[in-house]
């Protein structure tokens, strides 16, 4: 019986001593980690292609920052070009296509779409990079 009542009270000296440590905001369970603030974000834009425009036809932008644009074209198939990020993708018709790419250069960088359409050649914009 002796042995048991020590064991229980070592038990309970070495929990007690662990939920002190436990900072009082923290539920037990929960795994507070710190990782410092994020040097990265990711922005998304939704464009809508119309009638020979892009809406909107400029986007800013950090530079580092993960840029998602939502594109729907809706009255033609056309595509994106952004090759100073390496962006060349077909926008069908009715569909929404999702494009990512990192903008890890600053500067102003044009966009538009390379397909030859009669009375859509000022089909561009621009992405600002700060």
């Amino acid at each position: 019986m002796k042995y048991i009542t020590a064991i229980l009270l070592i038990a309970v000296v070495a929990f007690s001593g662990c939920a002190a440590q436990q900072p009082a905001d923290e539920q037990p369970g929960e795994i507070s980690v710190d990782i410092g603030p994020s040097e990265t974000e990711v922005k998304t834009f939704q464009i809508l292609l119309t009638t020979g425009h892009f809406i909107p036809d400029s986007i800013e932008v950090d530079k580092g920052d993960t840029v998602r644009l939502l594109i729907r074209s809706i009255d033609a198939d056309h595509d994106i070009a952004i090759p100073d990020f390496g962006v060349n993708e077909l926008l069908p018709e009715g569909a929404e296509v999702e494009i990512e790419f990192v903008a890890d250069k600053k500067g102003e960088f044009p966009f538009h779409c390379s397909l030859m359409c009669a009375g859509f050649e000022d089909l561009s914009g621009t992405i600002i990079v700060n």
